[in-house]
């Protein structure tokens, strides 16, 4: 998650002065109004943001997978780790370790992170519903966010 932001910003930064070094000339070229080329630039220094945030929380395609083809079972919250990002001031991206207990198999241990809300963070012992590739079991993820039992 953290990644994708680090990524938005580099090409943001460099895409805001190809805009302005190669963009401007041309619409200076056509037109000189700036009535008309303040509003192009806007435009197009919103788009971005407006892609960015319109796909950022799409799953993955290893996500998709996981949710059409992936087992379902139960994790206990064995440790909570604060990856150090925050969305908004009250989202807080955190690593689980988790101990995944198949209905028809071994339990084994594996990580994964998501978004839990400042209100609702989770604890050792806490038990979530999730999903995991039997041929990888090291792709978990949270198949719902809420919690099915918190710890006591």
């Amino acid at each position: 998650m953290a990644k994708k932001i680090i990524l938005f910003i580099i090409l943001y930064f460099i895409y805001v002065p190809l805009l302005m070094f190669l963009g401007g000339p041309l619409l200076v070229g056509i037109t000189s109004n700036w009535l008309i080329i303040f509003p192009i630039f806007i435009v197009l220094m919103v788009v971005p943001f407006i892609v960015f945030f319109a796909t950022y929380n799409r799953p993955s395609k290893k996500q998709r997978q996981l949710l059409l083809n992936g087992k379902d079972a139960q994790a206990v919250v064995t440790k909570v780790e604060d990856t150090g990002v925050t969305v908004n001031g009250i989202y807080f991206n955190l690593r689980l370790s988790l101990q995944i207990k198949p209905k028809d198999g071994q339990s084994f241990e594996a990580k994964t992170e998501s978004l839990f809300s400042r209100v609702n963070l989770p604890r050792p012992g806490d038990v979530f519903a999730v999903k995991y590739d039997p041929n990888d079991k090291s792709e978990v993820m949270l198949h719902n966010a809420a919690t099915v039992q918190k710890a006591a």
